[in-house]
């Protein structure tokens, strides 16, 4: 995709979010606005441009801006927008031509779009001027022809003496100030300006005595005959050397309402929506601000990075509903609790950034630090539920952890992985000596959102024996992940970074479809049926779709549910939701078995046997590892098998390695046997061969 289409997309996205602020203030905005490419190409108007131009929307976006302005403004025009394009806001005054080959001066104040740090597009303001401009000629031309124009004219016109003094208002100040124009006359016109424009406005009026007939413009506040301060728009030239007028005349206008969608706009750029608390975009404003200071001052500051532990489960688990009411508790804990530092701001997600100076060095960031993670002690109190969150520090400081933005905010982000690495609930301070797992943690979450689209993901299998008659009685598909820097990556080591992020379901859908893909390419080749085991996370139960996902699978692949066993971990059924539950009940109703996988290793177990009414349990290596020759762990396994059978549920022994635990597990009647003793994982042609020689009898 080119860099024009990207912006144009970037664009589309920045106007049109559903239902967001600016899509609302883009076509209620009283102006006419629009928005085009780096191109020059428009990509969105308001109904006001239309109105302007006489031309309908279909007529105008997809043109090039030129395309609509007076041939003989065009360079200048051209030379504006490439300045805008530097990340500056300009204004100009140029000439159009309407439908009906009509000319109107408009001015255009024109902003640009960034999106991500990166300028896409700009968009501006345009203000119909024709009349003010063919007003300021006439007043030049005669007073005669001044006098009889400004009586109509809806902006206030007034014309004022080298001292400020009063000498005329137009009629029009009575409907925007209050007042009536003859009790104006005679009073000074710095009067009504509030005090803290009051500066300004003089500074403007004496650098226009310079300057005859030029025209100067200037915002400032004025006080209208009720009390009410309101912003106006002054646009004022020295005629007091022309003997019709002997003043310097001054055009404004309420511009209030502008003023206020002005500052809405701005508070929505730098402001997040859901907290109200400073978002990345201003984060990463003020942090360019803090190392230019840095440079020049030679002063250490900070930049935290902080992480909620375990946010995306509570939020695919109680709902983004939820979420949402925690994300703003945990806000406003941070922003009542954290003083004494430069910015706050949510960077996105569950991500908050704090920058801090470091007058003391390291001490300042162990004490903010140790700060954060105290306000995390108390629950959070959300609806019906108290909910205990933590949270992992990450810092990086100037000018050691970088000297510019991109590494001090990356070098804080690896920090934080690798607090979590060590446990979570705590901080990690950035060194350049920092392992170089930091990194690989870092660049593993980032390179697994595409792992799928490169085609980096396989399956192996892992064969379960009949521990009489050794047997495949079924094949459990495992996934591994060949990095193009680290090689194979253990799933005990992508797969939590997977469920962090979210990326696990996307995997988990596509684990689904190959083993089912491949389970029947065996059926094709002639082999006998056999189940599939597929393992499935806690967040793909919560999915509402779950079952039409896994029923739509199954008819791609033309399979029948018979042969797909799903394996679930403790930690899904221990949540005791009822949606997991009806889940599981309506996958069994389908023919589909479920499997509860290392069992043991959760808080409370037994009783949920019954209640979830589990095909198949898969007990957990830990507790095999140790027979013969560990007591307890024998009567565990014995005992769960006994329990197990007793409840008419089939049990599979996990990570059997030698031919004593083989031994140990067949005399407590353990007839399903899965692990390294009769072979690893491999990959599917070795798994065809074994199915198809009918895995020869392995000598005792």
């Amino acid at each position: 995709m080119d860099k024009q289409k990207q912006d144009h997309r970037k664009l589309t996205t920045f106007l049109r979010t559903e239902d967001g602020p600016y899509k609302k203030l883009f076509y209620t905005y009283p102006e006419a606005l629009f928005l085009v490419d780096t191109k020059g190409n428009i990509i969105e108007i308001n109904q006001r441009v239309s109105t302007l131009t006489e031309y309908d929307s279909i007529e105008i976006i997809g043109k090039n801006f030129k395309e609509f302005i007076l041939d003989e403004d065009v360079s200048k025009v051209m030379e504006f927008f490439q300045f805008v394009l530097q990340e500056k806001e300009k204004e100009i005054t140029f000439r159009i031509q309407q439908k009906s080959v009509n000319i109107k001066y408009v001015e255009v104040t024109a902003t640009p779009i960034k999106v991500k740090g990166e300028v896409v597009g700009v968009y501006g303001v345009v203000k119909d001027i024709t009349e003010t401009v063919k007003l300021e000629h006439k007043v030049i031309q005669s007073e005669e022809r001044f006098q009889h124009l400004i009586q109509y004219s809806s902006d206030v016109i007034g014309i004022i003496d080298a001292n400020g003094v009063v000498l005329y208002e137009s009629p029009a100040c009575e409907q925007m100030l209050g007042y009536e124009a003859k009790d104006l006359v005679g009073t000074c016109a710095f009067t009504y300006i509030h005090p803290d424009d009051l500066e300004l406005a003089k500074n403007t009026f004496a650098q226009i005595l310079t300057k005859p007939e030029t025209a100067s413009k200037v915002e400032i506040r004025i006080q209208r005959a009720d009390g009410r301060w309101i912003d106006t728009e002054l646009i004022a030239s020295n005629y007091l050397d022309n003997p019709y007028i002997k003043g310097v005349v001054v055009n404004y206008r309420d511009i209030t309402e502008h003023k206020k969608n002005q500052r809405e706009i701005e508070y929505l750029a730098y402001h997040d929506q859901l907290t109200g608390m400073y978002n990345r975009g201003y984060f990463e404003k003020r942090l360019k601000e803090q190392v230019e200071i840095a440079n020049q001052m030679k002063q250490e500051f900070s930049v935290f990075i902080i992480d909620l532990d375990g946010f995306k489960f509570i939020n695919d688990t109680l709902g983004h509903h939820i979420g949402d009411c925690l994300l703003n508790e945990v806000a406003e804990r941070i922003l009542t609790s954290i003083q004494d530092v430069e910015v706050l701001a949510r960077l996105g997600g569950d991500e908050f950034g704090l920058l801090q100076p470091s007058a003391e060095g390291e001490q300042d960031v162990t004490n903010l630090a140790k700060k954060v993670i105290q306000i995390f002690k108390e629950p959070f109190y959300i609806n019906d539920y108290e909910l205990y969150m933590t949270c992992s520090i990450g810092v990086s400081t100037y000018p050691n952890g970088g000297t510019n933005i991109h590494k001090l905010m990356k070098n804080a982000d690896a920090a934080m992985y690798q607090a979590k690495d060590q446990g979570k609930n705590q901080y990690e301070v950035y060194t350049p000596s920092m392992t170089n797992n930091t990194y690989r943690i870092f660049t593993l979450k980032n390179h697994l959102r595409k792992a799928i689209e490169y085609n980096e993901f396989l399956l192996h299998f892992q064969p379960r024996i009949n521990s009489q008659t050794e047997e495949i009685v079924g094949v459990e598909a495992l996934l591994r992940w060949y990095h193009p820097t680290f090689g194979n990556v253990p799933p005990n080591e992508f797969i939590p970074v997977a469920e962090e992020g979210g990326q696990i379901i996307a995997i988990g859908e596509w684990v689904l479809d190959r083993a089912c893909e491949q389970n029947k390419q065996w059926q094709i080749l002639g082999l006998p049926p056999i189940k599939m085991s597929v393992n499935f996370s806690v967040l793909q139960f919560l999915k509402k779709d779950l079952v039409e996902i896994v029923l739509a699978t199954l008819e791609k692949h033309n399979l029948n549910p018979a042969w797909l066993e799903i394996e679930i971990t403790e930690s899904a059924v221990l949540e005791n939701n009822p949606y997991i539950l009806e889940t599981i009940k309506i996958l069994q109703s389908m023919g589909i078995t479920i499997a509860l996988d290392d069992f043991g290793t959760g808080y409370s177990s037994l009783s949920y046997l019954s209640k979830y009414k589990i095909d198949t349990l898969k007990i957990d290596r830990s507790f095999v590892i140790g027979i013969p020759q560990e007591a307890e762990s024998y009567e565990i396994t014995k005992t769960i098998i006994t329990l197990a059978q007793a409840l008419k549920m089939n049990v599979v022994a996990e990570g059997v390695e030698t031919a004593e635990q083989l031994k140990a597990l067949s005399e407590v009647n353990c007839k399903e046997i899965q692990g390294y003793y009769y072979s690893k994982p491999i990959p599917a042609l070795q798994m065809e061969e074994m199915l198809r020689y009918k895995f020869p009898k392995k000598n005792k």
